[in-house]
């Protein structure tokens, strides 16, 4: 309850502070029924809601004013309040702040006045953004007089912030009030350090997390960040404990396994350091392919040396990736698990694994990363989403506005902005809808409007984007000369089209009228930005087709669920954008960071790499630094680490971890609460029910087939007998299978028959299984191979029939219910796309070739040829990337492969080096492509792919709803009360295990189970954990003796542990599961 819901109707809640205000705040502070937490409206740094927002006056805005949350009126610290002129609330506590300056102190409430001042607020934004911008160039002197200059404006802002709120001891104080206080506070102490030791770098960077949301209006994304930082905290906790023990099983089976290499055999035998010095010298190693030594292990049934002239010596070698990957320290061996829980290049170090283990291997990775890594992505998701869906909806719900008196709409969240902005604007409207262009001829601008109005004219120019589309998907590259001049003919005509139409309706229609339509809106826009960039390309020479492509999304108002999606995007509109923006001021607050911390070791360093040549991912300027932390953002984080230990230290480590924290399990999860919040509806239909006898039947059916396609591979055919055997059961099978579905036929009729997914299915099968045997046996071949296997689509049913648990039944369900949604939003993703692919072939077309030298394996380099005529007048090849954007349909599958974010790096560095046509790539010459890929992926991969995600996850929740209300709808009050009295006498409580008859025993029984007991094995096995955590590659020699020792010492006290348990509760230690837990490990660590 509210104390300002005590105020009568005409009485305003707001009172001026006063030193009386004290007193008052003693007797509130005794009375009862004081709220459980604060009223979520009135907090810190909130819009006053529209209710008191009316009824505050404009004169007390900036004044102290007595405390209007109910919570806070009865604490035990008093506080108050004051309201800037955008009706922002900021809390203030009325004890002395420093121990020195009080609530009526002139210093002090001179401080208040200028810390809640909007226009201060905005002068340190205005400062925050000038040194981030000015952090982007190289370093100079300049710059470094511009940072002192902004440390002095800083120091005095947290100068008045501490003096007006204190600085941290009671509630709302400088460090406690602002997660951005303290980043700010950090940002300022680095700088001051970095007077001193420049060369350490600062962190003044961290201060553009106050430019994440400078306008704190409606949803405040800053909220939705700390609030999922806070949510996301624990499964964070959980992650680094599961990792913990992941890495300290890795670090016990791999330990070491990734120094082993192939060496040959000396040609004479030798002995002692003559030995050693002969398999140590590299040059006697065995190289692969690709130059890298041989790795291999003495413990698999696989020869991974192969010759008997090669042995393979255990510990002669580095591990690889600069000695990086291994997990040889409980440090590097939780490195590689974050890495394999991340996803992130898990191919590359399964391989190295598979190599030295073996197939053994799979019982580590396959848990890992399919059950434990999806686990966790899904839960870091599932947690950003649910915190962003309760802040959106309690925004919603507190914000309440009628804006059906001004125009009968609910607007974006359900919020209109100020009174006084919303009269402009229909004044603005009135003026334009008044105005008419041909006012002297009404009745001739009437018959033009119902003209350019009919829906055959609307027609006429749909069917012109249409075909103007088709036309810009015709362009590619290396096309003749007579379609490129169709081309530009049919685009000059669809752009003149496109241009009569908006200046004819913005003539025949009043502008109010036109604008008040998005699409016409949407028109307008695009011929406006045409006409400025046809002209800047006739300046320039160039060629250039315009924005008509964007037109095509207006094709989507002859589906309706593409029409809904599209007003859902508009919608959502401006809380994208709002997103996007801190996106991107994250990232390059994060890539200023980097750059500061990292940039210069790679210039000091770099001869640390290869050849001396710096990687392309770095951070030694803010564009690569960009590209550097939006890979990692994207999840590609564990190469580039490699980069910058070798350069910078260890210290890379944490920040990587932050960066990908930060980026991908919140940042990104929240592109996804954007999708989620708004639902797609399906319809269900009520499954058919079948004797059980019949699908257990069809069950074994379906297995047999299966198993039979297992056994027919290529050699069958020159085994005559078993050929033949399978071509009878094949025919058995397909005869029980058409003799089912002629049976359901008759049961359910043609109609109940195909209204069933799986009967279609079915039907389907025996379709082309009969085609199949018809070709076979007409053609005499074997068939085709694609008919083949279409069979072991049954499988579903047999998914289907066993599914007897509800959930079970649930997920199934679900996905039949989405195929349809998810056939909508591949063709959502493809219209979407189609944008990105023009745009990429008219980018990118023919640029990716490069001339290339087969005999010595490697790309020429462009001193040697600069162009193709070049490159073949040396005898050299005019090579083409895999993936490139030639024309439409590799355009496609190269976005594909970069929406997936696996592999798609060297599509990337193909557009960054290519230049032009016929010409051979120039290293990062055109680096300012790589916004192209940034926004592709940001709205390809984070919002469009994410609809699967939607489909999936609402048809699930619209499915357990109707599965709740069908259950609660068969029930009466009486049934379920008898429902649950069964169901409590079919539970079978645990019994306690029995104390033994024998005296001794029955000691040992209680003391086993004892507090004491359960202490005493406690702290053995955090011993073991910690001899477990100290065990490394490098421990040799008498410690290395001494740690076996111990740990033998451990495993038999764990014995004697299950020992006594197994005599105190003899048969009954085999029914429980910790007990049994125990065994297990104990039984693992003796073998």
């Amino acid at each position: 309850m509210n104390d300002e819901s005590s105020t009568s109707e005409g009485e305003s809640p707001f009172r001026l502070y006063s030193p009386f205000s004290l007193n008052e705040h003693q007797v509130v502070a005794e009375q009862a029924n004081k709220p459980n937490e604060p009223n979520s409206e009135l907090e810190d740094g909130r819009q006053l809601p529209q209710r008191l927002a009316n009824r505050f006056q404009s004169s007390l805005a900036y004044k102290q004013l007595e405390e209007i949350d109910s919570y806070y009126k009865q604490s035990l610290i008093p506080t108050f309040i004051v309201i800037d002129s955008c009706r922002e609330i900021h809390r203030y506590t009325s004890t002395r702040s420093l121990f020195v300056f009080g609530p009526q102190n002139v210093i002090r409430r001179f401080a208040i006045s200028v810390e809640s001042n909007v226009g201060f607020q905005w002068f340190i934004y205005l400062t925050v953004f000038t040194y981030i911008m000015a952090a982007m160039y190289p370093p100079s002197h300049s710059f470094e007089k511009l940072e002192v200059a902004m440390l002095v404006f800083w120091m005095l802002e947290l100068a008045i912030k501490i003096i007006a709120r204190g600085f941290l001891l009671t509630p709302f104080s400088y460090l406690r009030n602002d997660f951005r206080n303290r980043l700010d506070f950090f940002a300022i102490i680095s700088l001051i350090l970095n007077l001193v030791a420049i060369e350490h770098g600062s962190f003044g960077a961290l201060r553009g997390f106050r430019l994440i949301d400078p306008f704190r209006r409606g949803i405040r994304l800053d909220i939705i960040l700390l609030k999922c930082f806070r949510s996301v905290h624990s499964v964070l906790v959980y992650f680094i404990i599961v990792a913990f023990v992941i890495a300290l099983f890795g670090l016990q089976a791999f330990m070491g396994l990734f120094r082993s290499r192939c060496a040959i055999k000396p040609p004479f035998a030798l002995h002692g350091y003559e030995w050693f010095n002969w398999y140590l010298n590299p040059k006697h190693w065995v190289y692969g392919e690709i130059l890298h030594p041989q790795m291999c292990s003495n413990y698999t049934l696989i020869d991974n040396c192969g010759s008997g002239d090669v042995l393979c010596v255990p510990s002669i070698g580095e591990n690889p990736d600069y000695g990086y990957t291994n997990f040889d320290t409980l440090g590097w061996s939780m490195l590689s698990t974050i890495r394999l829980l991340t996803l992130d290049y898990v191919e590359e170090l399964y391989r190295l694994v598979y190599t030295v283990t073996g197939f053994k291997c799979n019982f580590f990775f396959i848990p890992v990363t399919f059950f434990v890594a999806v686990f966790f992505n899904s839960l870091f998701a599932v947690v950003v989403v649910s915190v962003f869906k309760n802040v959106y909806n309690e925004t919603f719900s507190n914000t309440v506005i009628k804006i059906q008196a001004v125009n009968g709409i609910t607007g974006e969240n359900g919020m209109i902005e100020h009174q006084q902005s919303n009269s402009v604007l229909e004044r603005m409207k009135g003026i334009c809808c008044r105005w008419s262009c041909v006012s002297c001829c009404p009745g001739i601008r009437e018959k033009f409007k119902r003209i350019i109005t009919d829906p055959y004219v609307e027609l006429f120019f749909k069917l012109c984007i249409f075909l103007n589309t088709i036309c810009l998907c015709m362009d590619h590259h290396d096309m003749s000369p007579a379609l490129d001049g169709i081309l530009q003919t049919m685009a000059a005509f669809f752009n003149i089209v496109f241009l009569g139409e908006v200046c004819l309706k913005i003539v025949l229609l009043t502008p109010g009228e036109y604008f008040a339509d998005f699409w016409n809106r949407w028109d307008f826009t695009l011929i406006v930005l045409y006409l400025i960039f046809a002209y800047y390309s006739v300046i320039n020479e160039m060629q250039f087709f315009g924005f008509t492509l964007f037109r095509i999304f207006k094709l989507i108002n002859f589906l309706s669920y593409f029409n809904k999606l599209m007003l859902i995007t508009t919608k959502s509109f401006k809380l994208f954008s709002r997103i996007l923006y801190s996106f991107v001021m994250i990232v390059i607050t994060f890539a200023i960071f980097g750059l500061t911390a990292f940039g210069a070791s790679y210039k000091i360093n770099a001869e640390f790499f290869h050849k001396g040549i710096i990687p392309r991912w770095n951070y030694t300027d803010f564009i690569h630094a960009f590209m550097n932390v939006f890979r990692i953002i994207c999840g590609e984080w564990i190469e580039t680490l490699w980069d910058c230990m070798l350069v910078s230290g260890y210290h890379c480590i944490p920040l990587y971890i932050f960066f990908l924290y930060v980026g991908k399990y919140v940042l990104v999860n929240i592109f996804l609460g954007i999708i989620l919040r708004n639902h797609f509806r399906h319809t269900t239909n009520p499954k058919d029910a079948e004797s059980p006898y019949f699908n257990y039947a069809v069950i074994i059916i379906i297995f047999v087939s299966c198993v039979l396609l297992g056994l027919d591979d290529k050699y069958t055919h020159t085994r005559k007998s078993l050929h033949d055997v399978l071509r009878i059961m094949d025919l058995i099978i397909l005869l029980l299978f058409m003799f089912e579905m002629v049976f359901k036929w008759m049961a359910y009729g043609f109609r109940g028959y195909f209204s069933s997914k799986l009967n279609i299915l079915d039907f389907i099968v025996n379709f082309v299984w009969v085609l199949e045997m018809f070709i076979e046996f007409t053609a005499f071949t074997n068939g085709i191979a694609t008919f083949h296997t279409i069979r072991v689509l049954r499988i579903f049913r047999i998914i289907d029939v066993t599914c007897e648990d509800h959930e079970m039944k649930l997920i199934v369900n679900t996905f039949w219910k989405s195929l349809p949604g998810i056939a909508n939003a591949i063709f959502v993703i493809l219209v979407s796309w189609l944008v990105y692919a023009i745009i990429g072939v008219q980018l990118f077309g023919g640029r990716f070739y490069y001339c290339y030298d087969f005999v010595y394996d490697t790309v020429v380099n462009v001193s040697i040829v600069s162009s193709k005529p070049e490159c073949l007048l040396k005898n050299y090849t005019w090579v083409n990337a895999e993936m490139n954007f030639d024309h439409i349909f590799n355009a496609y599958l190269s976005l594909l492969e970069i929406a997936t974010l696996k592999g798609h790096l060297h599509v990337m560095h193909s557009a960054f080096d290519g230049h032009s046509v016929s010409s051979q790539p120039i290293y990062e010459i055109n680096l300012y492509s790589y916004f192209y890929f940034f926004f592709f992926i940001i709205v390809g991969s984070f919002l469009t792919l994410n609809l699967f995600f939607g489909v999936i996850y609402t048809t699930y929740k619209e499915l357990r709803q109707q599965l709740e209300m069908s259950r609660s709808s068969l029930f009466t009050q009486n049934n379920v009360f008898n429902n649950a009295m069964r169901k409590v006498r079919l539970m079978k409580p645990k019994k306690a295990i029995p104390p033994p008859q024998s005296l001794l025993l029955q000691k040992l029984f209680y003391f086993v189970q004892s507090e004491l007991y359960e202490a005493i094995i406690v702290i053995f096995i955090l011993a073991n954990l910690g001899i477990l955590t100290y065990d490394n590659y490098y421990f040799v020699g008498k410690s290395y003796d001494v740690f076996w020792e111990v740990n033998n010492g451990l495993i038999f006290v764990f014995v004697v542990d299950c020992a006594l348990k197994m005599l105190a509760f003899r048969q009954y230690f085999f029914t429980r599961s910790w007990p049994l837990l125990d065994l297990t490990i104990v039984m693992l660590q003796l073998i």
